[in-house]
């Protein structure tokens, strides 16, 4: 099975995108077997915005948690499989039952990196988007 991520470095950006760019880190660390040999039989469709018309029309997509958005994809035919996805905005739009909304995959990081006794320290955090050039918008150094 091969590994289908946003790469933003592949796609002319100085900087890649933090979200998109922990897909092999954390499945390599998960699940590393399934990737063994990368086979292009199937694709492995986890964090990110992915669901779309960006996605290759072959061959089958494993869905594990990835979002919609960027454009229309259908994934009633025998060329998806879901397990779930982000969450219930993703599922609306795909027209997939409700308890296929689980959560970004993304949460997993804290079972692999956080310590045990690592406390929480701030009430809110903040995770732009990919493009770097929103880091030079006007006002957000106030932010």
């Amino acid at each position: 099975m091969k590994l289908y991520y946003y790469n933003a470095q592949e796609n002319g950006f100085k900087l890649g995108n933090f979200g998109d760019d922990l897909n092999p880190w954390i499945w390599h660390r998960v699940i590393p077997e399934l990737f063994e040999g990368q086979s292009d039989s199937k694709l492995f469709v986890g964090i990110g915005t992915l669901l779309n018309d960006f996605l290759p029309p072959e061959p089958t997509k494993i869905i594990f948690g990835s979002g919609a958005g960027y454009g229309k994809v259908n994934v009633q035919n025998d060329r998806f499989k879901i397990y779930f996805v982000r969450g219930r905005l993703t599922s609306k739009l795909l027209g997939i039952p409700d308890e296929k909304a689980i959560t970004d995959p993304a949460i997993l990081v804290k079972s692999l990196y956080q310590k045990a006794d690592t406390k929480k320290r701030y009430k809110t955090s903040y995770m732009p988007h990919h493009l770097e050039s929103e880091m030079n918008r006007e006002g957000w150094q106030q932010i």
